[in-house]
Parts: structure tokens; C-alpha cells; sequence
């Protein structure tokens, strides 16, 4: 278990937000990057957006270096580091639906006698690449680049994360039962099946 950053209860370890305040656990992003390259990159941007015209052409040509290899793959965070309030909804709507995910596949894991619920049915559908694009990126980057969210990482539909068909209705749905499931005071990492199968159900 680890403790809440924000109101220090114990949290379960894959907890990216805490079950009580809902505060997002910073630190868990830090510890699981293991990619340090994207992190010289993001953090390169950002100084070469703050300080404009300050920044150093040898730091201008190393962002353009590392640019060419990010900045197709991870446009969106670009708008993210710009501060854009349609990007920063979009990279928040994107993590709250992984955590959402994450949660459910940890219940059914826990859960031991299990009569409708498989792992077909709790596995991530993703984002359409083309209709969906900023989330499609910004799940591609916590899952594959930070390396976030380990419970879905092995619970994909599609290794590519490309649902082919846009999901943001039923996954803006499921959120708001979720969030109605965590005001009852249902710990939403150890759901019982038929709260799991009825969360579920708006995804048919």
C-alpha cells in the first residue's frame, strides 16, 4: 500500500487517484517513467515555451532533435505543455477513464468465484486514432511511455490501442457511474461483480 499525497490515507500501490480526496498521485507518474528521453524532451519544451527568446540555440536545435522522434506521436502533450484549457480537459478526461479501467480490472481480479465476468468483458476497448486523437495520444503515452496503469497495460482489446470506433460517449457515461459508485462509499478497488457488471453495461 502506499499513502494518498494529498490526504495520506493508505492507497492501493497501482492507485493513480485516491479513492477519498481523488487527488492525483504525482509521484507515481515520476517513479514508473522509464523512458528518461521523453521526460529531456517535455521538460526541454517547456523551457523553450517560458523563456522564448532567452532560450539558447543549442537548446532550440536539441528540442528539434528530440522533436522529430515525440512530437507526431505526442502532438497533444504539446498542447498540454502550452496550456490550452481543451487540452488539459482532454489529458484529465483521459486519465480519470484509465483509472476508471484500472480499478475495474483490479476488482475482478480480487474477486474469487466469479460467474459472468471475464477477461474479454473488463478489458480496455481504447480511443479511435482518428476521431478520438488527443486521448488516443495521451493513452498511448501513459501506458506505453510512462509505463502507467499496469493493470491495463495487460488488459488491452488491442495492443495498438486504436478502438477503430469512438468510445467518449460510453466512457463519459461510465464515469459518471463511477463517480456515483465512489459517493456511496464503495471502495472502487474491490467492487463486487454485479457493481463491476452494471458499470460495464453502459459500455455494451
Amino acid at each position: 500500500m502506499n499513502n494518498c499525497i494529498n490526504c495520506g490515507i493508505e492507497i492501493p500501490k497501482n492507485a493513480n487517484y485516491c479513492p477519498k480526496c481523488g487527488a492525483a498521485q504525482i509521484d507515481y507518474f515520476v517513479k514508473e517513467c522509464k523512458n528518461d528521453k521523453v521526460f529531456d524532451f517535455l521538460l526541454h519544451k517547456i523551457l523553450q515555451i517560458k523563456l522564448g527568446e532567452d532560450y539558447s540555440n543549442f537548446f532550440d536545435n536539441h528540442v528539434d532533435y528530440l522533436e522529430g522522434e515525440f512530437s507526431t506521436q505526442f502532438s497533444g502533450l504539446l498542447n498540454l505543455i502550452s496550456g490550452t484549457e481543451t487540452a488539459i480537459k482532454e489529458c484529465k478526461e483521459t486519465l480519470e477513464i484509465l483509472e476508471m479501467y484500472n480499478s475495474i480490472i483490479s476488482s475482478s481480479q480480487m474477486l474469487t468465484d466469479k460467474k459472468e465476468l471475464d477477461d474479454e468483458k473488463i478489458a480496455f476497448p481504447g480511443f479511435d486514432s482518428i476521431g478520438e486523437t488527443s486521448y488516443y495520444q495521451y493513452a498511448c503515452f501513459f501506458l506505453k511511455t510512462l509505463n502507467c496503469f499496469k493493470e491495463v497495460q495487460k488488459n488491452l482489446k488491442k495492443a495498438d490501442l486504436d478502438s477503430h470506433c469512438t468510445t467518449l460517449s460510453f466512457y463519459k457515461d461510465m464515469l459518471k457511474k463511477w463517480n456515483e459508485i465512489k459517493a456511496d462509499g464503495i471502495s472502487v478497488y474491490n467492487m463486487p461483480e454485479h457493481v463491476i457488471l452494471e458499470l460495464l453495461k453502459i459500455n455494451i
